[in-house]
């Protein structure tokens, strides 16, 4: 459902309407980074393999929007930290 301004019976501006396209490279990066959490706080491994691990077979799209590594690595010290 969308509201419409019009004037002299046309259309000038539509609300309601979505004009971007979804960002799935996104979504996906941050479901890797969620996984990438998760592996540091329930296993031992180290930061390095868990990266590697997670990254494997990883599409390009999805990989650029991936932090940088040395940021991820940081993640990983900030969970086990936590826990």
């Amino acid at each position: 459902m969308s509201r419409c301004h019009t004037k002299d019976g046309k259309i000038v501006k539509s609300l309601g309407d979505h004009n971007h396209v979804l960002h799935l490279a996104k979504i996906e990066a941050k479901k890797t980074i969620n996984k990438v959490k998760e592996q540091a706080a329930t296993t031992t491994e180290s930061t390095h393999n868990i990266v590697a691990t997670s990254s494997i077979g990883l599409d390009a799209a999805i990989a650029g929007q991936l932090p940088v590594i040395r940021n991820i690595k940081q993640t990983i010290r900030r969970v086990r930290h936590k826990n």
